[in-house]
């Protein structure tokens, strides 16, 4: 009997004995499983911190010191486990760190991509309310006041933009710069509607010709090929707003032939130091030979004001051959642009002034409609059919104003915008101008 409890105790010892020693391999593997994915953390920590290194988030900062905190804390309670209960609270804490350093990179991620989202915002929202404030500038101050009023607006949106961006709060300032273009782009839509007139889009489209012309004059067909590439946009978006202004879309025209000049106008500006002798040389003789031309243009018609124009070409002209023969060739082709445009202006006005009797009875056309339209706002007192029609008869006054002063063109470019803002106010009774 003895014997047998002998060997119950002995069989008891053995398996307790078994039992602590699978339970000491399963804490040794566990250790290791969790040292692991400690060090683990050590790396995506790491990759944390150059993330946000890389933004001025605060809220990456933020999120990065409580993550480093978590890790530092499993880190000082790995190296003092002795238990199943301490692993346990290791792996919690190492898990709570894991979670927290993987928000940090995604934050850190998210904060940059807003950070270069709002700098491209805020430059296109400051590229738009310069071409705002440019086109109001353009134009007649008294029908601007809206406009004028949306460009206060995104310029006040555009400062707070800045002010957040200074502060970090990228999210912020990204909506502010979306803001203030929106408000910029509103006031030109305004302003091209009210101005997209026929003179006023010529005007357009032949300043940005002359824009064209002067870079053509500075890059030769052997240099920058990316000038040349980037004229030749400028070139295919001025067709483009040719074309749609005969098609009788000003608004469209005006915008491509915008788009057009300021390609150009980089076009020029990257090129302004390029002029050389033989550029130049060339743009004389071009000057020279549109001279000659004006010359025989002037004797044919026998007019005064085609030769004072030609004269003051002239004088340009000279002074540019004169600063070529110094070596001041940058001097030299901007004198000889100069007379060169003048000299185009000159004769397109020639070819292309309307006929007396046309503006006039363009002019008595729009009379006969403001006229239907005056009756028309005394039944309804409709506030914005009004103040159409004063806008309308403001142009129309000034048209036979020009007409008087001889001004044909200017006078049918108004009596235009009168008939337009007529067509306006008709679409706001809901009658229709037939």
């Amino acid at each position: 009997m003895r014997t047998l409890r002998t060997r119950i105790s002995l069989l008891a010892c053995f398996l307790i004995a078994v039992n602590f020693s699978s339970l000491s391999s399963q804490t040794l593997d566990n250790l290791a499983q969790l040292r692991e994915e400690i060090a683990r953390n050590a790396e995506l920590l790491q990759q944390a911190k150059e993330l946000v290194s890389e933004t001025s988030s605060v809220k990456a900062r933020l999120s990065l010191e409580a993550a480093a905190k978590l890790h530092q804390h499993s880190v000082m309670l790995l190296n003092t486990v002795t238990t199943d209960s301490n692993l346990r609270d290791v792996a919690l804490v190492a898990r709570k760190a894991r979670e927290a350093i993987l928000q940090t990179i995604a934050l850190a991620k998210r904060e940059a991509k807003l950070e270069e989202s709002a700098g491209k915002a805020i430059e296109r929202a400051r590229n738009r309310l310069e071409q705002a404030r440019q086109l109001i500038n353009e134009r007649d101050a008294r029908d601007a006041v809206a406009a004028r009023k949306l460009t206060e607006e995104a310029h006040s949106q555009l400062q707070r933009s800045y002010d957040n961006m200074r502060e970090h709060l990228y999210e912020v300032s990204l909506r502010l710069a979306v803001s203030s273009e929106q408000f910029s782009s509103r006031a030109i839509t305004i302003i091209r509607r009210d101005f997209s007139d026929a003179e006023s889009v010529e005007r357009a489209i032949a300043k940005t010709e002359r824009i064209i012309e002067r870079g053509r004059e500075h890059i030769k067909i052997e240099e920058n090929q990316r000038l040349r590439r980037m004229l030749q946009e400028a070139l295919q978006l001025q067709t483009k707003a040719k074309q749609s202004y005969r098609a009788g879309r000003p608004v469209m025209a005006l915008d491509l032939t915008e788009q057009a000049r300021r390609i150009a106008m980089r076009v020029l500006k990257a090129s302004a130091s390029k002029a050389n002798s033989e550029n130049v040389e060339q743009a004389i003789r071009l000057t020279d030979a549109l001279l000659q031309e004006a010359r025989e243009v002037a004797r044919e018609r026998d007019l005064k004001e085609l030769f004072e124009r030609i004269e003051k070409a002239e004088q340009l002209h000279k002074q540019s051959k004169h600063q070529f023969d110094k070596g001041d060739h940058e001097r030299a082709l901007g004198l000889t642009v100069r007379a060169r445009e003048i000299l185009k202006k000159s004769l397109a006005s020639i070819r292309t002034e309307p006929k007396q009797d046309g503006v006039e009875s363009a002019l008595k056309k729009t009379d006969e409609i403001l006229g239907r339209l005056r009756e028309a706002v005394e039944q309804s007192r409709d506030e914005l059919a009004a103040e159409l029609l004063s806008r309308a008869q403001t142009k129309q006054d000034k048209a036979w104003q020009n007409f008087r002063q001889a001004r044909l063109r200017a006078a049918l470019a108004n009596t235009r915008l009168a008939r337009k803002l007529a067509n306006r106010a008709f679409e706001q009774l809901r009658y229709e101008d037939i």
